[in-house]
């Protein structure tokens, strides 16, 4: 499920350690990062509902290897990579970091590989190799340029996340299901009650904004009504093309022609707006400020999300109609 509160709530907890700064790390430990009934406790192949809800909010947390990121196919929705960042440090430790790691991983059996199609998005300069492990080949790719990267993916399910960017779906593929409960309104609490004495105690104790979600998550009952539409909304409309690709043979330039584009989709301003009050508070360790910044910025996504499923809603109405028509309902 695509939340809100999911883009905030960040949990800390204790993961496997290969510092970016050991100049030997031990391949056995680089590769245990991968999710393969390792000590992450996520598991490649695995949707992202039938994952560990612990295991997934430790991997966000920081930790020695910065910031971690699950990554789920874009549209079978399951664990195919996971993947750390953190600002990089001097040349000097990004060399010896790399070059360890290069020998390491070499010695180990690990091969050069160059999957130029599969690379993380947040690296420019990435190595990458793999190695049969079991059933599956394991992709470790990593890089020091403009920021360390970590990242450990399973082959096959990259492929297949790949293909599903870009809109090719296993046949027979169902057709997504909406949310069982209806959208219902959803009212933020009155940012006057981040006056409250215990709420200015605890978000003047956090020592970083990630640890802002948690605390939300916490001391309110922050439901999250628009999600699961425009998840729903989302896949529907990836869906729908496919299904007249495939099945209609229409192009995406005539799928395009039957749609107007949808009204512009602009958060940025209120979002940044939101972002800046909570530097602000957390420089100056105000802890109603921070809740405030904190609901702000809720709000904020909860609106985008809303807009995003409703200009989606329009899109998919105008290719249900040329599905029917085509009599492939």
């Amino acid at each position: 499920m695509r939340t809100a509160l999911a883009a905030l709530v960040l949990a800390g907890a204790a993961m496997p350690q290969v510092a970016w700064a050991n100049p030997a790390p031990a391949a056995p430990d680089i590769a245990a990062l991968c999710p393969v009934g390792g000590p992450a406790g996520l598991a490649f192949g695995v949707e992202r509902k039938g994952q560990d809800a612990a295991a997934l909010r430790a991997l966000e947390s920081d930790g020695p290897l910065g910031e971690g990121e699950a990554q789920f196919t874009a549209w079978s929705d399951q664990l195919y990579a996971v993947e750390w960042r953190k600002p990089s440090p001097d040349d000097a430790i990004n060399q010896a970091w790399r070059e360890s790691v290069d020998a390491a991983l070499l010695a180990a059996g690990w091969r050069p590989v160059d999957h130029r199609k599969l690379k993380s998005s947040s690296a420019m300069d990435q190595t990458m190799v793999e190695k049969t492990v079991g059933n599956r080949t394991l992709v470790i790719e990593y890089d020091t340029s403009g920021i360390q990267m970590l990242r450990c993916g399973d082959l096959a399910l990259m492929e297949i996340d790949a293909r599903e960017r870009d809109g090719d779906l296993l046949p027979g593929s169902p057709r997504p299901v909406p949310p069982a409960a209806p959208v219902a309104p959803f009212t933020l609490p009155d940012p006057a009650i981040c006056a409250r004495p215990d709420l200015v105690a605890a978000f003047s104790s956090t020592k970083s904004s990630r640890e802002i979600g948690p605390l939300l998550e916490r001391h309110f009952d922050l439901r999250d009504p628009v999600g699961d539409q425009e998840e729903f909304e989302s896949r529907l409309k990836t869906w729908l093309e496919w299904k007249l690709r495939t099945a209609g043979g229409l192009s995406m330039e005539q799928i395009w022609n039957l749609t107007e584009p949808p009204p512009g989709v602009d958060e940025l301003e209120e979002s940044l707006g939101s972002i800046n009050l909570m530097i602000e508070a957390e420089a100056a360790k105000d802890g109603r400020k921070l809740c405030q910044a904190g609901l702000a910025m809720f709000g904020s996504l909860q609106r985008d999300m809303a807009q995003r499923a409703a200009a989606n809603h329009r899109i998919n109405a105008a290719l249900d109609g040329e599905l029917r028509r085509l009599k492939l309902d």
